[in-house]
């Protein structure tokens, strides 16, 4: 939200020339791609507005294709109490999962929905275990918002228009 990904990107990176991988700040990054992909989705289905429903089919999209998390940052998780509360509790699980199968990242590369492809590398069990915990924290921030709502009880911040 204000940018400072950009300055610790650099920790994982450096990590990826010392140790030939990082499993610490990239593999958190690349889990909360998966969260947006689970929390776009969920909004596009539970949406009921059309305005909204279009919102969310333009966050899911970006997110998914061109791995730009800003509409689905902006969109919807801002916007909406239990969407930030989705993708929390969805990017916990999947990076402490994560952790706990030894998923890596070998190389800083997309952050669409092709981005589980870094966790190839020395070790091949990585790129599976990553993937898993990257489906499982898309599957979290889905489910969430789909059993608990995002419209009808949760207070939306409007911006006035002029």
């Amino acid at each position: 939200m204000t940018g400072m990904h950009q300055a610790i990107i650099a920790y994982g990176v450096s990590m990826i020339a010392i140790k030939g991988f990082d499993n610490t700040i990239l593999l958190g990054g690349y889990i909360s791609c998966y969260t947006y992909i689970g929390l776009g989705l969920g909004a596009l289905i539970r949406f009921k507005n059309k305005e909204d429903k279009s919102m969310a089919f333009s966050a899911f999209c970006t997110q998914v294709l061109g791995g730009i998390g800003e509409p689905t940052l902006f969109g919807i998780m801002i916007r909406y109490k239990k969407a930030m509360v989705a993708t929390l509790l969805a990017g916990f699980t999947g990076g402490f999962l994560s952790k706990i199968l030894g998923a890596k990242v070998y190389f800083f590369g997309a952050t669409n929905f092709l981005s589980f492809l870094s966790y190839a590398g020395e070790d091949p069990n990585s790129v599976i275990m990553g993937f898993i915990a990257s489906i499982v924290a898309a599957i979290i921030a889905c489910v969430f918002l789909l059993i608990f709502g995002i419209e009808d009880s949760d207070k939306k911040i409007r911006v006035k228009k002029k």
